[in-house]
């Protein structure tokens, strides 16, 4: 199961359009973590969008039975195979704006809603019942910290008591122990690394206000080197591999002639691997470090040549979302084992349980 976990970029708020006929009827299509379900939110008799969950082992699908009233879905994560979590907002507003977040089972029952952590900075799945929440000013503490919560009881735990300073964005590792941390404060900037939860905080670069040229973004799989993108060589933000242990930089692993790297970071918090990044070059451009999404990406592009496509694994199964300049999204299921690839959905095109 893949999820961002550093741009908070709302993939759902592109489709917030005037004319009401030109809006997709799906989007943000996301299996889950066994491969068993889709969920995908899917636009409604009364134009806002809600959430549907499809089963992948009946063949059939149906809207889930919570109630959002006039707001939309937003985005949908997996949080296990049997509860997801769900950001609600307004697509119809100028701009578009997200207010919340609720999660619930996959009917739709046992819903709870996560208002008192307002928009989480990040939210990442474990497969259970708990998630990792990164806040901001919760609880009347400056700064941001990150919590695990549990979303059935929302029992609690502050994983950043002991923190470098003001704090304005964290990394956690695939551990789920945040050691990486970006302070922002009145005359200076910084950010900061440590080796684990008991380790001190080393500084790694400062600068005035806000001109550090560096941002950590994702701990690789070994828990060692830390992903951080940063301008250190050259005019242009690029991808470097920072050594926690030596202190010690690599790369530049990715760059840009023209322009800087804006990546988003691809993570399996439950699997605790790190996946790759995709980042924007004519098109959507995906660098996969797990050896089996790379030869997923490379057969996929191949059968579906000219096309931006986004994978996801589920279990043994694998989730294409296939789209383009003039094509929001046609939703595809692979089976590696057996290299068929069967469509499932159109985000443009409302699907029954029955044409499923």
């Amino acid at each position: 199961m893949r999820q961002v976990f550093t741009r908070l970029l709302l993939v759902g708020l592109c489709f917030a359009m005037p004319a009401q006929a030109e809006r997709p009827h799906y989007f943000g299509a996301m299996i889950s973590p066994h491969g068993n379900y889709l969920a995908v939110a899917a636009r409604g008799a009364n134009g806002r969008y809600s959430v549907h969950v499809f089963n992948l082992v009946r063949r059939r699908g149906m809207p889930i039975a919570a109630k959002f009233g006039e707001v939309d879905v937003t985005r949908v994560l997996w949080q296990s195979e049997d509860r997801l979590v769900v950001y609600i907002g307004d697509l119809t507003s100028e701009p578009p704006q997200e207010r919340g977040v609720v999660a619930l089972d996959r009917d739709g029952s046992d819903a709870v809603t996560l208002g008192r952590y307002g928009i989480p900075d990040f939210v990442h799945t474990t497969d259970s019942d708990d998630i990792l929440l990164g806040v901001s000013g919760y609880a009347g503490r400056p700064g941001h910290d990150v919590y695990r919560v549990n979303t059935r009881t929302l029992k609690e735990t502050l994983l950043t008591p002991e923190s470098p300073g003001k704090v304005a964005s964290w990394v956690v590792d695939l551990a789920g122990v945040p050691r990486a941390a970006v302070v922002a404060e009145t005359d200076r900037s910084a950010w900061y690394v440590r080796q684990s939860a008991a380790a001190p905080w080393q500084m790694v670069e400062e600068a005035r206000a806000s001109l550090l040229p560096s941002k950590p973004m994702a701990f690789d799989t070994d828990g060692k080197t830390l992903y951080v993108l940063s301008r250190r060589n050259g005019e242009h933000a690029a991808l470097y591999a920072y050594n926690v242990a030596a202190a010690t930089w690599d790369g530049p692993i990715l760059r840009h002639a023209k322009r800087d790297i804006a990546a988003d970071f691809y993570s399996d918090f439950a699997r605790r691997r790190f996946l790759g990044i995709s980042y924007q070059d004519e098109k959507t451009a995906f660098l996969w470090f797990d050896p089996e999404y790379a030869k997923i990406q490379k057969s996929v592009d191949a059968a579906l040549p000219g096309r931006t496509n986004q994978i996801d694994k589920g279990g043994d199964g694998w989730l294409v979302v296939s789209s383009s300049d003039r094509d929001p999204g046609e939703v595809h299921l692979l089976d590696a084992k057996s290299v068929s690839m069967q469509k499932v959905l159109s985000y443009r095109i409302p699907s029954s349980p029955a044409r499923y």
